[in-house]
């Protein structure tokens, strides 16, 4: 066991059931994934109601949401609203979540990134969860937002607005950083949901590889080629000797 590892054990036991060896594995091998990061932040609740949020009555539907709803959820929503919404809330899934907050060395590089992962329940498939919730209007953050399935865990994908240039590329490496947990839930497509726009859309695999391939310059810096994770934690500074 890491010395990382066995300080968080010890934090989570003090005052909470000692996590399960699943939870134990993401933190320490999303850890190790980004360890191009200054640090890995973990946190860890044992019952928690995850995913995004689900519609409320009280609220009108954004048009992109509804846009991304089934025909049969956007016509009950406009005689029974409390019905998609109850339908919406029993599909989230109830279980351990983990918080991941992924601190950069250098923002111009590499975004600030919160990654929450939980898992469905058994048998279930994260994939068929998620699709659940879009399809009953569930709604994105305001920032950049991603849901990865990966067999049965849900991963939630969180970038802030400001680092627009850098998440193309920020997305396509939490994809590899999820396979490399559990490499037996190959990520074939996620839902994303750009800065503002509150809803969700399937984008696959291969279109976020080849986003995050594409050639861009941002602050003067050449990407993809300047985010080498071999730098190790050193700052990228385009103005030093």
């Amino acid at each position: 066991m890491s010395a990382f590892v066995g300080v968080l054990m010890a934090v989570w036991s003090a005052g909470a059931q000692e996590p399960p060896d699943e939870v134990v594995a993401w933190v320490a091998k999303t850890e190790t994934f980004y360890k191009h990061y200054k640090s890995v932040e973990p946190g860890w609740e044992e019952t928690a109601i995850t995913g995004p949020t689900c519609p409320s009555p009280a609220y009108p539907l954004q048009g992109s949401v509804k846009a991304q709803m089934s025909p049969a959820a956007v016509a009950l929503w406009e005689t029974e609203p409390a019905k998609v919404t109850a339908t919406c809330d029993a599909l989230r899934p109830v279980s351990w979540r983990v918080k991941l907050e992924l601190i950069p060395v250098d923002q111009r590089v590499f975004s600030p990134i919160v990654l929450r992962v939980s898992r469905v329940e058994k048998g279930a498939q994260a994939d068929a969860a998620i699709q659940g919730l879009m399809e009953n209007g569930a709604a994105g953050s305001k920032a950049f937002q991603a849901l990865v399935p990966s067999g049965p865990y849900l991963v939630e994908v969180n970038a802030p607005c400001g680092a627009s240039g850098l998440w193309a590329y920020d997305l396509a490496d939490a994809i590899d950083a999820i396979e490399s947990v559990y490499p037996a839930g190959k990520v074939t497509r996620a839902a994303v949901s750009p800065c503002g726009r509150i809803a969700y859309a399937w984008t696959s695999r291969d279109e976020i590889r080849e986003s995050a391939l594409m050639p861009r310059e941002y602050w003067g810096l050449p990407f993809p080629e300047v985010r080498d994770k071999t730098l190790g934690r050193k700052t990228v500074d385009p103005y030093a000797d």
